[in-house]
Order: C-alpha cells, then sequence, then structure tokens
C-alpha cells in the first residue's frame, strides 16, 4: 500500500513475472522470501526493487525466460521469476 498524491491509500496489484505476457511491460514492486543470496544473485543480474523489467521470451516446456532489465538481457529459471512480483504504480 501506498498513500496516492490525492491522499487517498492505495494498494499494489502484483502479479509475478512468470505470469506476465511475451511482449508485456512492468516494474519489480517486491521479491517474495528474504533469502539473502536470492536476493545477492537479483542484484547480480540489475533486478532490484523499482527495475523496468519487459518479458522478451518465454521457452517452451519450462524453459527459461529472457527479460530486459534496463538494457541487459538476462535469462531467468520460472522459479526464480516466480517470487519476483511486479506490476504498475500509478502515480
Amino acid at each position: 500500500m501506498w498513500l496516492g498524491r490525492d491522499g487517498q491509500i492505495r494498494t499494489l496489484q502484483t502479479v509475478s513475472l512468470a505470469d506476465v505476457e511475451v511482449g508485456e511491460r512492468a516494474t519489480v514492486l517486491r521479491v517474495s522470501g528474504g533469502d539473502p543470496e536470492f536476493l545477492r544473485y537479483l542484484t547480480r543480474l540489475g533486478i532490484r526493487i523499482g527495475s523496468k523489467t519487459r518479458l522478451l521470451d518465454r521457452a517452451p516446456f519450462d524453459g527459461p525466460l529472457t527479460v530486459r532489465v534496463g538494457r541487459r538481457r538476462v535469462l531467468l529459471g520460472r522459479q526464480a521469476a516466480a517470487r519476483i512480483l511486479v506490476g504498475d504504480r500509478p502515480l
């Protein structure tokens, strides 16, 4: 939740990165779990709260997702992508 410019409390609508459609753009809003090793891994990939993403490809048969994060292309396993919660936060 956050306070909007109009003073109203807003609720974030999130979906896991694993569930977005190919071509969709979204902002990283949360990462589920508090595993420090996983968070360091995401940081090395350039994935942080507030990162702008775009799903470029979803490989078949439970293959990896190709995601653009800023100017980088990264491959993420579906389990990792499922822990990254994205959405759009209107201003």
